[in-house]
């Protein structure tokens, strides 16, 4: 547990990160720098969607995995990094 308190202030303290999330496969939260609330909604909506990423991944080429997911919107930028049993979620306000 001191590794993962050691990373999550190692992503924190890097410049426009606002966040951090580690929750198992399962979507069990194991760690989080955000509130309560927000963390179970990015949570609960980003699980699924590394589900049917994996899938459909899966579905394209057998032998490749999936191992990190990089969304971008207008205002934050996701970077998902994902394991057989763990996935760990960092937000971050992009420059301009």
């Amino acid at each position: 547990m001191a590794d993962i308190e050691e990373i999550l202030k190692r992503i924190q303290s890097h410049s426009g990160v606002e966040g951090a999330i580690i929750a198992t496969s399962e979507g069990i939260i194991m760690r989080s720098t955000l509130e309560e609330q927000i963390t179970v909604q990015y949570v609960a909506l980003i699980q699924p969607l590394l589900m049917k990423t994996k899938k459909t991944l899966q579905d394209m080429d057998s032998e490749d995995e999936l191992t990190h997911l990089r969304l971008r919107t207008e205002k934050n930028e996701l970077i998902i990094a994902a394991d057989k049993d763990y996935f760990m979620v960092g937000i971050h306000k992009p420059s301009p």
